[in-house]
């Protein structure tokens, strides 16, 4: 494939490009055109369900193999050479574009079609994932020894209170990470006019659900109930005044996915602290944790909070390496002695380093899930466009696996907590 688009690269003249160029872009529209129109026709004709009829040719807009390969044949072929300086850098241009945005129109065809499910049902008709049980958190009563809180707090962790089935665990996890830190958690209710509280529970019951589960592990919480225009503003606002060290959040029990995730990626954009989004999913375990690693900035990433965990007692650690099918043996080896210092430099004493060659990274990871209680991974990719183009392996593993999940957004200003 690389050396077939360099040569589609090597083809490009250009000097044609002042012409070409609006051509190429004029072709790129009436294809796009005729792709949309042409599939949703032939849907009505052959009597094909709506979502195929609307969604189809969204799906069709990628281009590259079949084109270029025409371009090569025009230019090889002596009666078209007179047509070829045009035709190429027009062609090349139209699958630039078709190249660039394609991929965010199929990813988006599939996904409102639903047909993007069928990855999670394939997975668990293949024995990786256990039924959804989505709705409800089952919380493992605290059995380590009580935590021992310094005598001075150096700063906070700080976490959102809004759901009665997930405050206990973010509690939990937000206590650790404070006993890590040296730092007090503290509970943040934000009350907004512009989002609606759908709980049919006091935020003073919601506060005593969070006091009781810190209570239990040898931490006394400080709850805060602030006003602002949304929740990502005000938890900002908190995590500046109490000098947060890490900002805790819930995922949803129920899809809201959409007003969550531009929750998330305002407070990751702006907080000067990580951001840890808690995923529950059934029972709530910590003892065996699997951290998969697609880059060896996710380490530094994950770092605080898997040793956070480690903390508070001894849990058996798996670093998951995944590398590209084609990784040479080499290559492996590196990844896994670099993964063995790492572990040995922070001190996690039961680490598994497991380094695995595969281009089916989502398949990689359910199926090592399946003998671990907690995952823990990198967000590497940022939010807006480029996330609309290339999505999120994390989102897909916290979608498609069925264990709690903890995904960590590094702070984007550099600085910790």
């Amino acid at each position: 494939m690389s050396f077939f688009f360099t040569l589609a690269g090597a083809h490009l003249d250009f000097s044609a490009l002042t012409v070409a160029g609006w051509l190429g872009f004029l072709y790129f529209l009436l294809r796009l055109a005729a792709k949309t129109g042409g599939a949703y026709l032939g849907g009505v004709f052959a009597g094909a369900p709506s979502n195929l009829r609307k969604y189809l040719g969204i799906s069709l807009v990628p281009q590259a193999g079949v084109a270029i390969g025409l371009v090569f044949l025009i230019n090889g072929e002596p009666g078209l050479a007179a047509f070829s300086d045009i035709l190429t850098p027009t062609v090349l241009v139209g699958v630039l574009f078709a190249e660039l945005i394609g991929p965010a129109c199929t990813k988006f065809a599939l996904e409102s079609s639903g047909e993007a499910a069928a990855t999670a049902e394939y997975l668990r008709g293949n024995g990786y994932l256990q039924p959804e049980e989505e709705g409800e958190v089952h919380l493992v009563p605290w059995s380590w020894e009580k935590l021992a809180p310094p005598r001075e707090y150096s700063g906070a962790v700080i976490f959102g209170v809004s759901h009665q089935g997930t405050v206990g665990g973010l509690a939990r996890m937000a206590t650790i990470l404070a006993h890590y830190f040296g730092a007090q958690p503290v509970a943040v209710k934000v009350n907004s006019g512009t989002e609606a509280d759908l709980n049919d529970i006091s935020t003073g019951e919601l506060f005593d659900y969070a006091r009781q589960e810190t209570a239990s592990l040898g931490y006394t919480l400080q709850p805060l109930e602030i006003e602002a225009k949304s929740v990502a503003r005000g938890l900002l606002a908190a995590a500046r005044e109490r000098k947060a060290a890490s900002i805790l959040l819930g995922y949803p029990l129920h899809r809201t996915e959409h007003s969550f995730s531009r929750i998330v990626e305002e407070i990751s954009c702006d907080a000067a602290c990580p951001v840890v989004v808690v995923r529950f999913s059934g029972i709530l375990h910590t003892e065996r944790i699997l951290v998969p690693i697609v880059s060896s900035s996710d380490l530094e990433t994950v770092g605080d909070t898997v040793c956070a965990l480690e903390h508070v007692g001894q849990h058996s650690i798996t670093l998951l390496r995944l590398l590209p099918a084609d990784a040479q043996d080499q290559e492996a080896a590196g990844h896994e002695k670099r993964l063995r210092s790492w572990a040995a430099a922070k001190k996690l004493p039961f680490v598994k380093c497991i380094v695995a060659r595969t281009d089916a990274r989502l398949e990689t990871i359910a199926a090592e899930a399946q003998a671990h209680d907690l995952l823990i991974m990198a967000v590497t990719e940022s939010g807006g466009f480029r996330k609309m183009l290339m999505g999120s392996l994390a989102d897909d593993v916290a979608e498609s696996c069925q264990r709690p999940m903890l995904m960590v957004y590094r702070s984007r200003s550099g600085q910790q907590g």
